[in-house]
């Protein structure tokens, strides 16, 4: 998209399957903890919607902070990573803590009670490949009607990256939410003093540390003493420096968080008897940016049909060449695969929407929603110059998880592909309400659908 007509886009598809049972997965529990939803929580770290939208929390001893207070820290700084945290914005009246799930705000905190479990997923790394998951179940989880959502973190933030977007939606709704770093997390091994991020951000001497440093640098003592002394005061970073290539494993470690919920899950109610698999548990695998794009991949990659459901926001996804032509409005027909940065955000979600309609044809479940006056990190959104422009995309994206989730508990059918218009503050910024935002139309009027036909991708302006 070109010019001022800046957009995003949301896609809700749907992939049902037979009822395979996870199998074991390859971790070892560092942590579990239980948060009352009063001195602390799951969601804001017992700072509630006030203390989201306040100051950053501190440390009594910022030199040796402890692992709470690195949680909190972790929480509030991904927390307002991937939203407007201004009350003008939206924050506290359209989504935050305080927001119900039927988007009413409340006047309450928004802090919710229940169990956090933390663990490394290292597969065939020997300890090299610390990929971190966590598993949240609020205390309303109800097994009769039980439900997951994947929270892979997008870019290179640690575990919880998509507590905001994901983790929000689906803790508020009683989901467990399924996190993963997926490889690209915050682990840093500071090369002068040898020392590493532990699972829960704690610093250790990355000798003494060994398979529970979240990253340590492959460099043998040799090579390490050399190094500092030719470059010293240098900090290797996991996604950086690891070597592994984290990027091919996105989709596979969603999966592998999906099983860990799983049999958290199992463990925390088999006292009650009851056994939890896919027959009595939804799965919708979520998040947004390159988060979203690894939750595509998983379900690209679900042969165990783990997923019942996906709905992203903006994911980053890059799919393979094919042959059809993008349309808006009157302009002329591009097919091209590559653009400019400002317009490859948004054309490589047309690209997965294209190719999805020539692979799977007339039976393609999977829709578009096209949104204007938005862009990909709506943070931004809080600063003069952005805030008379834009609207919050994580209006919609909480709108398309709850279309997919009436679809997959309801039955309720998913709305047709569209461009949704939306209305921006304008000068001054006054206040955004509910008429700048509107939802993401049932049955919307012909000339907003965006369809699939003659190898053309049609979207209207």
């Amino acid at each position: 998209m070109t010019g001022f007509r800046l957009a995003a886009a949301l896609a809700a598809s749907v992939a049902l399957g037979a009822l395979a049972a996870p199998a074991s997965a390859d971790e070892k529990v560092f942590s579990h903890t239980f948060y009352d939803g009063v001195t602390n929580d799951l969601l804001t770290a017992g700072l509630g919607k006030t203390g989201l939208g306040g100051a950053a929390p501190g440390s009594a001893d910022p030199l040796n902070p402890t692992a709470e207070e690195l949680r909190r820290l972790a929480i509030y700084n991904n927390y307002r990573a991937l939203i407007d945290p201004t009350p003008g914005g939206g924050y506290g009246t359209l989504y935050g803590p305080n927001v119900d799930v039927n988007g009413v705000p409340t006047a309450g905190e928004g802090k919710i009670a229940g169990d956090e479990y933390i663990a490394y997923e290292d597969g065939s790394g020997g300890g090299k490949r610390n990929v971190t998951m966590m598993v949240q179940v609020p205390s309303t989880y109800d097994p009769s009607s039980g439900c997951i959502v994947t929270a892979p973190s997008s870019g290179s933030r640690g575990v919880y990256g998509a507590i905001a977007t994901a983790g929000e939606w689906g803790l508020k709704r009683g989901c467990a939410v399924a996190y993963t770093d997926k490889g690209t997390g915050t682990g840093a091994h500071d090369l002068q003093n040898n020392s590493v991020n532990l699972i829960r951000g704690e610093r250790a001497d990355a000798a003494a540390a060994g398979k529970e440093s979240n990253f340590t640098a492959d460099l043998k003592p040799r090579d390490l003493a050399a190094f500092n002394a030719a470059t010293p005061n240098r900090v290797a970073f996991k996604h950086a420096h690891s070597q592994q290539n984290p990027e091919a494993d996105w989709g596979r470690n969603v999966l592998r968080s999906i099983k860990f919920a799983f049999e958290v899950l199992d463990r925390k109610f088999a006292p009650q008897g009851v056994k939890i698999s896919k027959r009595n548990t939804i799965v919708i695998a979520s998040s947004v940016s390159n988060g979203g794009g690894a939750s595509v991949r998983a379900v690209e990659e679900d042969d165990e049909k783990l997923i019942d459901g996906l709905a992203v926001g903006e994911p980053n996804v890059n799919p393979k060449k094919a042959n059809f032509a993008i349309v808006q409005g009157a302009g002329a027909p591009f097919s091209g695969h590559s653009k400019p940065l400002m317009d490859y955000i948004t054309l490589v979600n047309v690209f997965y929407f294209g190719l999805n309609n020539i692979v799977d044809g007339s039976l393609s479940s999977l829709r578009y929603y096209e949104v204007t006056n938005a862009h990909h990190l709506d943070t931004l959104n809080a600063a003069a110059g952005y805030n008379d422009k834009y609207i919050p995309l994580h209006r919609y994206f909480i709108q398309a998880m709850d279309l997919m989730y009436a679809h997959l508990r309801l039955g309720a059918p998913l709305p047709p592909s569209q461009v949704v218009h939306t209305i921006p503050r304008g000068p001054g910024a006054p206040p955004i309400t509910a008429a700048n935002v509107p939802p993401i139309a049932a049955v919307p009027a012909p000339g907003v659908l965006i369809t699939f036909s003659g190898g053309q991708v049609n979207i209207p302006d």
